[in-house]
């Protein structure tokens, strides 16, 4: 799997695990500005709970509120109530992981001498560009940039990118 960076925008954001999986999360880096309350890792029940998940060398870096948990309610319109706690979801593994900032019920790790994930960056960009929806004719224009920024921004955290990885070259 590719490396993957991310920083919350503010938005009701909520990577859920749903159902009876065998699968993992690993090196990502995942950013949370300040003044953000982000549910980070939820597990939910959808046709049954995650079984054999483990979260390895990840990067999480909150400067907000980066949450973790299960599923303990759902809205009509699909946002999350979280608990504390994987719940009914077995053999949940968190391994490797590297928690800098606030978190709330962040997982215990395994083995947490075995750190190895990537070490937080500092972004002297951020936020990066930014789309005004009140002028949809630069669309084209922000994507272009905002491509540009976040594969230097993978660029700084990882040392490459997944287009490099797979031969390709930016546009």
């Amino acid at each position: 799997m590719p490396p993957a960076l991310n920083r919350a925008t503010g938005c009701s954001f909520a990577p859920a695990v749903r159902g009876p999986a065998n699968c993992g999360s690993s090196y990502n880096a995942i950013y949370i500005g300040p003044g953000h309350e982000v549910q980070v890792v939820l597990l939910s029940n959808w046709s049954g709970w995650a079984k054999d998940l483990e979260l390895r060398d990840n990067l999480f870096h909150s400067e907000g509120l980066a949450r973790y948990g299960h599923e303990i309610s759902r809205t009509k319109d699909g946002a999350y109530g979280i608990g504390p706690g994987w719940g009914p979801a077995l053999e949940v593994v968190s391994r490797g992981n590297r928690y800098v900032g606030h978190h709330e019920d962040r997982p215990a790790e395994a083995d947490p001498a075995s750190a190895s994930a990537p070490r937080p960056i500092s972004f002297n960009d951020w936020p990066g560009p930014q789309f005004d929806p009140r002028r949809p004719e630069t669309f084209d224009a922000y994507l272009k940039a905002h491509r540009r920024w976040m594969l230097r921004l993978m660029e700084r955290q990882f040392g490459r990118t997944p287009l490099r990885e797979a031969g390709l070259r930016p546009r």
